[in-house]
């Protein structure tokens, strides 16, 4: 007998994963509204403008304690105020606007760095219960760093509770995480390295931390030469390689090394910390070399510097295979959530650019030229 009872229709039912993706975008409002709690608080939101490559980014500040330890490294790529920007970035700190994070943003904030919490970080600082495909989210050791990306709406909330906790080498290098997470795909990355070139094009320095491209690139400084970076740089393969100015500071390894600089040795921003707390000598390229100092530079090759005691400076080609695992692991190690597109694209650039090691000792008088007689020879593998 059939019965006469309605059909009921099935509906699909929420997943795990559907709920996570909501809150995700509670958490991101949360971090928003307690932005927009702080710019009540100070009764000012002041701005600062960036171009990098052809990205358009503005700075939204909750009042003036954050300016200073943001845009002293950028101020070379500053422009006049724009109305729709590519990215909106949104800072505060708790201590000057008295406006804490939101107490359950907080509390994950407080918890994480123990046991049980172990999984919800990675070892590159990412922080995976504020993350999705839309969402990226990243917790630095010690500053306490907090930054938030909505790759959807473009815009990035940082937040550190306060800016004497802000270590000298992120005055240096602000912002860096978002710019590796704003600019990635399979053309372009933020890479550990560094930029240096003339009217006939330039080479990128690569390598792990102290190999030698801080000296490398400071002799070629020296020496005159345009200077982009000596330790992150956007590289974009797009058309012909290129590699974008992010920051417009140079580090050397100790007090010795700068030392062997005479010349730049007034431009040392933190004596005190390097006399008594081991900080790198830090200078800002473009404050006392304006002119050298370039917002992009097209490259012809790649240069891995290996300083090498008693060594004579010269240079030797190396296949593929040596320039990506020299190039990569530094990379990829330093950017949280780095995985298969920076893969991707530092392999096509080791496949496209001829590289280089170039060893040299304690005496570096012909290190410039060297790195120009790179540039020459691979003159005509630059595309036009």
């Amino acid at each position: 007998m059939q019965g006469n009872s309605p059909k009921l229709e099935v509906q699909n039912q929420p997943t795990f994963e559907d709920y996570y993706d909501q809150e995700r975008i509670a958490v991101f409002e949360m971090f928003l509204s307690a932005y927009n709690d702080a710019v009540q608080n100070v009764g000012s939101v002041e701005e600062f403008h960036v171009q990098i490559a052809e990205k358009t980014i503005n700075f939204q500040f909750a009042g003036n304690s954050l300016i200073s330890k943001v845009t002293r490294a950028l101020k070379h790529l500053e422009i006049d105020k724009i109305d729709d920007p590519d990215l909106v970035i949104k800072l505060w700190d708790s201590e000057s606007t008295q406006r804490p994070l939101p107490l359950l943003i907080n509390t994950v904030k407080d918890c994480i760095p123990y046991a049980a919490w172990l999984k919800k970080i990675g070892r590159r600082e990412e922080v995976y219960p504020f993350s999705n495909d839309r969402f990226l989210s990243s917790l630095q050791w010690g500053s306490e760093i907090l930054t938030l990306l909505d790759k959807e709406r473009n815009q990035c909330i940082y937040w550190v509770e306060n800016v004497d906790k802000i270590p000298w080498f992120e005055v240096g290098a602000p912002i860096r995480t978002v710019f590796h997470w704003y600019f990635s795909s399979t053309k372009s990355q933020m890479v550990h390295g560094g930029a240096v070139g003339n009217e006939k094009g330039g080479v990128l320095l690569a390598g792990e931390g102290g190999s030698g491209k801080s000296t490398t690139a400071l002799n070629c400084l020296k020496d005159g030469m345009l200077y982009a970076s000596d330790d992150y740089v956007l590289v974009d393969t797009k058309n012909q390689p290129k590699t974008y100015s992010l920051f417009q500071t140079a580090k050397v390894k100790t007090k010795d090394d700068i030392e062997r600089f005479p010349e730049f040795e007034s431009w040392v921003t933190n004596p005190r910390g390097v006399e008594e707390s081991d900080e790198k000598p830090m200078l800002f390229v473009g404050e006392n070399k304006p002119k050298q100092m370039a917002k992009e530079i097209p490259i012809n090759a790649l240069v891995f510097p290996k300083f090498i005691a008693g060594e004579k400076c010269h240079y030797e080609r190396i296949s593929e295979q040596k320039a990506f695992r020299g190039i990569a692991p530094s990379t990829i190690n330093q950017a949280p959530f780095a995985g298969e597109e920076c893969v991707k694209m530092l392999a096509n650039l080791v496949r496209e650019l001829p590289a280089y090691y170039l060893k040299f000792g304690e005496d570096q008088e012909s290190l410039s030229q060297t790195i120009k007689q790179i540039i020459k020879e691979n003159q005509q593998d630059v595309r036009r």
